[in-house]
């Protein structure tokens, strides 16, 4: 009996053991559950958002950079992935952001980020420029501060550079 009795012990033991780990086990599982439907959750929504904000960011972006580029380029595509890419308005080939040139990658970003920043509610916050057209050529400057002067009629824009040419530029165009 006494032989039986530690074997049932032992027995008694590993069951509850398992018992544990089985509820410890069926924790994770709701964890894992909770986080897959967090997430589900959290994707349709940036679907649902990139939906409804996409087709005005893709008008805005390729607004600014046709003023930029001066009509180089007119329309920019970003996908829900937010790949980038740009049409040639010439041959209407689509071409990769990867095979522009450094300055031209920089004013897309600048006009993305501009025009999503445009497209929030709320407060008129400044916009707030640190040496950000160090890639531009003169022309392309030139197109940039023009937008940005009309755009400082309805926001508060601080343009802060180590170069003199933004300067020069600025009082040439009497800005």
């Amino acid at each position: 009996i006494d032989n039986l009795n530690k074997d049932i012990k032992g027995l008694m033991e590993i069951e509850e053991e398992m018992d544990r780990l089985e509820a410890t086990l069926r924790e994770y599982d709701n964890r894992i559950r909770s986080i897959k439907l967090a997430r589900d959750t959290i994707e349709d929504i940036s679907q649902d958002i990139h939906k409804q904000f996409a087709p005005v960011i893709n008008k805005n972006v390729s607004k600014i950079i046709e003023s930029i580029t001066g009509g180089k380029y007119t329309k920019v595509r970003i996908d829900d992935t937010l790949d980038i890419a740009i049409e040639n308005p010439i041959t209407k080939e689509i071409i990769d952001i990867d095979s522009l040139s450094g300055g031209t990658i920089d004013q897309i970003y600048f006009a993305l980020r501009f025009s999503i920043a445009g497209s929030m509610k709320g407060e008129n916050l400044p916009l707030i420029l640190d040496d950000c057209f160090i890639q531009y050529d003169n022309g392309r400057l030139e197109n940039i501060l023009k937008i940005l002067s009309k755009m400082s009629r309805k926001k508060q824009i601080l343009l802060f550079t180590c170069h003199h040419r933004e300067r020069e530029l600025l009082d040439r165009l009497g800005l």
